[in-house]
Order: structure tokens, then sequence, then C-alpha cells
């Protein structure tokens, strides 16, 4: 049986809410485990025309707005009932109102001897059942709840410390991140902060935004030679893109399934080629000393998304209209963006847009869902956006007033 050591000497502020990233209130727990506030779940399925989905695991359920009130408050205890003693008592599983006493390696949370025979049955392949022991022998308690989401106790990741302003951050295969700094260098660090090695390019290379591809290779802008570069884990560079023709290169995307990689050339325009021969596709947008092209993305309808630092806006243009619309406008305040750094579009189709002092995550059509960070996280001048992990959601940025890569769920 799990003792409440577990929970003993946890922060409260990682017991809270991951759609608005605050203390549970009125909290309701799913079937799966992930908790969440009750006004949060009634926005969550409004969002989502009706549907519910779990913000965490992704998992679908058919209950409607007006059967959350009848939902479990909770999988484990509120913080208030665990957090003052140790009783030597295990939380309770909300759907059996039994011990937590097993875990589930695959879906990474607590169960009960009941869920071990219906919704993690072994037998099917998609679960592996350990002692809830033996899960916190192998692991100290804090080690596990930074690598897992357990009953919607979700660890929040220290900033990663890094030795100058941040402007570029990718995610690669080992999980650890690559950091740029407009040097001939790319640093690696792991996600607890540690520095673990480095790329050295040429010397006139300086390196901007990247893109981590399929085939390991990393794509990144290069504002010293002004065009793409492609280079190996080693620091060879394979090719190049756009001398020429990129006259400021900025953010990149690449659609690998299309071969075509999407560049925001600041006051040029997003340019777009194909990557194997280098060759110019299109160009988005016109030449305009007035336009601050930063960053590109692309949504899961085949819609490119350009951020706009000078113009202090999201705009979205449709190839099959060829029409260019501001999707997020200017303005100080929630839903709206000042100095745009970076987008980047998720698993949803949402976008999550870094802009001056925050990050805030919209809907495909651009509206608000909330503020990912709090005023007390420090952003200040982000720039490059990494989405590193989908169980649970958790997104990197490069922050560059902080010199330091912060981490967030959402």
């Amino acid at each position: 049986m799990a003792s409440n050591y577990l929970f003993g000497g946890i922060d409260e502020e990682v017991l809270e809410c991951s759609i608005c990233n605050r203390r549970l209130e009125n909290q309701k727990s799913l079937s799966c485990h992930h908790r969440f506030c009750l006004k949060c779940l009634e926005k969550w399925i409004e969002i989502n025309n009706g549907k519910l989905k779990c913000h965490t695991c992704q998992e679908s359920y058919s209950i409607q707005v007006e059967g959350l009130q009848h939902l479990s408050p909770n999988t484990i205890p509120p913080i208030n009932q665990h957090d003052k003693k140790d009783d030597g008592t295990a939380p309770l599983c909300s759907s059996h109102t039994q011990p937590l006493e097993m875990y589930c390696t695959k879906c990474k949370v607590p169960i009960c001897i009941e869920c071990t025979e219906m919704e993690h049955a072994a037998g099917d392949g998609k679960h592996e059942l350990i002692k809830i022991a033996t899960a916190f022998i192998t692991k100290q308690p804090i080690d596990l709840l930074k690598e897992n989401d357990i009953g919607n106790v979700v660890f929040k990741p220290l900033p990663i410390k890094v030795e100058d302003h941040p402007l570029g951050v990718a995610k690669c295969d080992d999980d650890c991140l690559l950091v740029s700094f407009l040097t001939n260098q790319i640093h690696k660090y792991n996600q607890s902060g540690e520095y673990t090695s480095k790329i050295t390019l040429p010397k006139d290379v300086m390196v901007y935004r990247m893109y981590r591809m399929k085939n390991g290779n990393i794509a990144f802008s290069d504002l010293g030679n002004k065009c793409i570069q492609v280079c190996d884990m080693n620091g060879h560079v394979i090719k190049s893109i756009g001398k020429g023709v990129l006259m400021d290169p900025h953010g990149i995307h690449i659609d690998e399934a299309t071969i075509v990689i999407y560049v925001a050339d600041e006051r040029n325009g997003c340019v777009l080629f194909d990557i194997n021969s280098g060759e110019q596709l299109k160009k988005i947008g016109t030449q305009n000393e007035e336009n601050g092209y930063i960053d590109v993305a692309l949504t899961k309808t085949g819609k490119v998304l350009v951020a706009d630092k000078r113009q202090h806006q999201v705009l979205l243009y449709d190839d099959k209209d060829k029409s260019m619309k501001v999707l997020i406008n200017r303005r100080y305040g929630d839903g709206k963006v000042m100095w745009p750094g970076g987008v980047v579009v998720d698993e949803d189709d949402n976008i999550i847009v870094s802009s001056r002092h925050k990050l805030q995550l919209f809907s495909s059509d651009g509206h608000f869902i909330k503020r990912i960070d709090q005023e007390k996280d420090g952003i200040n001048n982000p720039n490059q956006l990494c989405i590193i992990s989908y169980h649970p959601r958790r997104i990197a940025v490069a922050n560059w007033g902080g010199s330091t890569i912060k981490i967030f769920n959402y």
C-alpha cells in the first residue's frame, strides 16, 4: 500500500489544474485519474464543440456539460488531507474508492486492484503493472514526479540556466534540448539543466533558429551567411539553401511530407524552398520594410502561420484562396500579442505564441484559450518555441531576457 510520504513536502503549486495552471477549485476527476477545475472542464467542452477530451492524456468521454457536476471530486486526496501528516494510509481510486496499490508503467498512473481487472488489465498488451511500492523503491518520489503525470500531480520543470541569451531551442531524440545563441555553436542540455555537449560549425556561421529533422539532421537559419544550412550532429554542413535569395532569415518550419521548408525572411516575406533541390518554390507576402516576419508554422490543414514582430500580429495564409488575414491582433492583455517572438502548432492544431512577456494558447481559429505562464515565471523577450512532450503537454521556450530555457506544462 502506498504511504502518504509520496506527497509529503510537495509544493501546492504542483497540485494544480493543467488547463488554467492554478490551484484546483471544485476539482473533478476523470476515470483516467486526471483532475481539473469544474469551470475549466466546462470551458474546455465549449471550446471543443461539446466534446470532452482529457486535456492531459486526450482520452475521450461522452460526458455532457451538465454531467460534470456528478464526477468524483478527486483521484487522490486534496493537499490539505495529505501534506500535514503521514498516517500510512493510501490515496483512494476515484473510480472504485479502493487504495491505490498498483502502478501502470504504460499509462504512468497509480491504480487500485479493481483497475487491474478492468481499465488497466495487463492481458490486452496495453498496460504493464507493478506494485506501487516497487515504483517508488526504484526511484525516489520526486524523481518519479519529474517524469510522470501521476493523478494530475504534474511536476513543474525547473528552468535551464544557459551561458548567454538563447534565441533557438529544438528537441533531440534523446529528449535533450539543442540551444543556439547566434554563434557558430549549438549547445546541448538535458531537461534537468545539465550541459552535456556542443556542436561546432564553421566560424562564419551564426545559428539563429533550428528545426530537428526526422533523419537526425538539423536545419537552421544562418544570419552570418543569410541562408538556411543543414548539418549533422557532428557539425558537418550538408547543404545550404537560399543564398542570394534570403535577406534576413529567422524562423523555419519543415513539412517533411512534402519536403518543403518555410522560411520567415523578416522584411522579405515567407519564402518556400524544396529542401532536396534547394529550388525556390514561392514567396508569401511582399518585400516591405514595415514587415517583421520572425517565425513560421504550419497548421494541420496546411495553412501557413506567420508571426510578425513589427506589426504585432500573427497572420494566417490560406494557399487555396491566396489570402493573408490577421488571425491574432496587436494589443496588451490576454488574447492579444505585442512583439511576438515565436509560433508553433501542437498535435491538436492549437496555436502557441510567445510574445513580449508571456506565452498564450489559441485554438486553430485564433480563439484565446489561456495564458500558459504566470507573471512570476519571468518570461522576458521570448524567442523560439519547441513542443517537447504531449503526455503531459510540455513546451520549451528560449527566454532571451532571462538567459534561460523555460519549460512549461500546458
